[in-house]
């Protein structure tokens, strides 16, 4: 009996050992796009904030991009060694995160572009109206008079 335990506790264990021992899962494509796409734009931000650059050389900044994944900082190296072992397949997985970065910055530009528009013609026309000047006299109106009317076509075609 003493024995039979012995075996059951042991099988247990081994089996709780194997599991906590899991090795690093490896990111889909997709996902690894996501990510790389987000550490892209992190990146910008800690360059254009003064505040976030002092910090990224003292906090792991990317751990959190892959927290909101569900991964871990293991995860990423390993799948990264996975995708770099196909140098064309790494290739095109950048090369589209480019290009959807790049998407993304002509739809910001237009869209701030239209912005800029925008507030240059509000400011055009709530700008207050001088009204110490005198008005310049309005220019003449331009009239278009017609010497033929339909009555005169009327009686020439009779």
């Amino acid at each position: 009996m003493k024995r039979t335990v012995f075996h059951i506790v042991l099988v247990v264990a081994t089996l709780a050992l194997a599991l906590s021992c899991r090795g690093p899962k490896r990111i889909s494509e997709k996902r690894m796009k996501d990510i790389y796409h987000d550490m892209f734009v992190l990146d910008q931000q800690m360059r254009s904030t003064p505040q976030l650059r002092r910090h990224s050389d003292s906090v792991l900044v990317y751990e959190r991009v892959f927290e909101n994944y569900g991964y871990t900082t293991d995860d990423f190296l390993y799948s990264l060694d996975h995708y770099m072992k196909d140098p064309e397949r790494f290739s095109k997985l950048m090369e589209e995160v480019v290009g959807r970065l790049n998407r993304e910055i002509v739809a910001i530009r237009k869209e701030a572009d239209a912005y800029d528009w925008k507030q240059k013609y509000i400011s055009v026309w709530s700008a207050p109206v001088d009204t110490s000047q005198p008005r310049p006299p309005l220019p003449p109106c331009d009239t278009v008079a017609f010497p033929i009317d339909s009555l005169w076509f009327m009686q020439m075609s009779r």
